[in-house]
């Protein structure tokens, strides 16, 4: 599992990160990427040809990746399992344990969790939010969104150059 958030765009040029994931993956059964955690995997070389999702902030920047960009709050493309929002997380978990386990286990665990959300407001996607929260929110996002992109796009010349 990747997970993403604050503090994920610096591991996007850490080398020793990078060469980690690169050493570890293919030894792994499944790839679970939460929220920007997308775009870490993604500059690592994981999901080049692959379908993702990524938190909706970044989602423009997947195409620099060679990642084909999906707006669904979970993606499963072959062997990867990646996620929108950092709650969109509890839904790739779920749909990973169905895939590691089975569609009961993955039930019983979510009855477990007791998890049946219902927002108290209708705001958790830009084309659902008021104006005014989605430009808060956009603007409050900005400075992280941009240094995301910088390394993005570092990356996408890196591969040009081969």
């Amino acid at each position: 599992v990747i997970p993403g958030g604050y503090g994920q765009y610096e591991l996007m040029s850490h080398e020793p990160t990078i060469q980690f994931l690169q050493k570890i993956y293919p030894q792994t059964k499944f790839l679970m990427t939460v929220c920007t955690g997308t775009l870490l995997a993604g500059v690592a070389g994981l999901l080049e040809g692959y379908k993702a999702t990524t938190h909706w902030t970044s989602h423009h920047l997947l195409g620099y990746l060679g990642i084909t960009p999906v707006k669904e709050r979970y993606v499963v493309d072959r062997n990867v399992v990646s996620t929108a929002g950092v709650t969109g997380g509890i839904d790739g978990a779920l749909i990973l344990a169905s895939l590691v386990a089975g569609s009961e286990v993955a039930q019983q665990i979510q009855l477990y969790m007791e998890y049946d959300p219902k927002p108290p407001f209708n705001s958790g996607y830009p084309s659902k939010a008021p104006k005014s929260v989605l430009d808060t929110v956009t603007n409050n996002a900005k400075s992280i969104t941009d240094k995301r992109e910088i390394a993005c796009q570092n990356y996408a010349k890196l591969r040009e150059l081969g």
